[in-house]
């Protein structure tokens, strides 16, 4: 899958998301690639670029939006289901320091806002896959809970990037029940001179090499990409452009084009 940048080009999410794609040459989508799944992030960087890297490793011809919602999640959630080509929603979201229950707690209570009927179809420690409806309306909501089980004050998509560090012996985690309890943010900001030799690892691994650090990840990929198919590393020739019709509405420009504006610092 390619990504197809669904936020203006202002934002760090796709002005980071343009730069990361050229240094690590990974193709995104053309304009007017039809955009049937779309991957929403609760944060901004560097939820993307794990976002860019884990779809390009699936082998598929069809283009994925990427988008982080302006405002509230209930209300991206909406404007979504009403959309005629959008049949799937993969969600990437953070703990953070609420509980497993507390944080799914509050994910149902935004289906809720949005005014949808759900039922859980799927259900995992962190991936869970919701059945939406709003009256006639259908949409597949596939979220993925970012964190691990490690002794962080938080839980967010840096304890897999930072799983990614110990292995690359970068950085060594804290030991369980240690005094430190570490913000998985700093961290990873602290460790800027080796993110893109982390990323380039993504990029390069196996999907088995993989798995330790985005178990939960990859099956959500899998099951938004089609659910019974088999991953593997990215490999296909790309689909022609085809012009879109009745996707994302609020955010459906493609920017991957667009040149960087140098007014605004991106972000790393």
């Amino acid at each position: 899958m390619n990504l197809r940048i669904l936020t203006p080009p202002h934002w760090s999410v796709a002005r980071s998301l343009l730069r990361w794609s050229r240094r690590l040459k990974v193709q995104l989508a053309g304009p007017y690639q039809p955009v049937r799944e779309v991957i929403l992030i609760g944060n901004g960087v560097p939820d993307n670029i794990v976002a860019m890297l884990l779809a390009h490793k699936l082998n598929g011809r069809r283009a994925v939006g990427l988008a982080k919602p302006p405002g509230a999640l209930s209300a991206a959630l909406r404007e979504l289901i009403f959309q005629s080509l959008i049949r799937k929603v993969l969600l990437l979201f953070d703990q953070e320091d609420r509980s497993l229950n507390d944080a799914w707690r509050s994910l149902e209570s935004e289906l809720r806002r949005a005014k949808m009927e759900y039922r859980i179809l799927s259900d995992e420690e962190r991936l869970r896959v919701y059945g939406c409806r709003h009256g006639s309306r259908q949409l597949r909501v596939i979220a993925v809970m970012n964190g691990l089980e490690a002794p962080y004050r938080k839980h967010t998509i840096e304890d897999h990037l930072l799983k990614i560090c110990e292995k690359l012996r970068i950085y060594e985690a804290p030991l369980p029940h240690s005094a430190e309890s570490p913000d998985p943010k700093e961290l990873w900001s602290r460790l800027k001179e080796h993110h893109e030799r982390v990323y380039r690892y993504i990029l390069q691994a196996s999907m088995e090499e993989l798995k330790d650090a985005f178990h939960h990840h990859l099956k959500g990929a899998q099951a938004s990409a089609g659910g019974c198919q088999q991953l593997q590393i990215n490999g296909s020739a790309q689909s022609p452009a085809t012009k879109s019709r009745g996707a994302f509405r609020v955010r459906l420009t493609d920017y991957s084009s667009h040149t960087r504006d140098s007014s605004t610092p991106s972000a790393a």
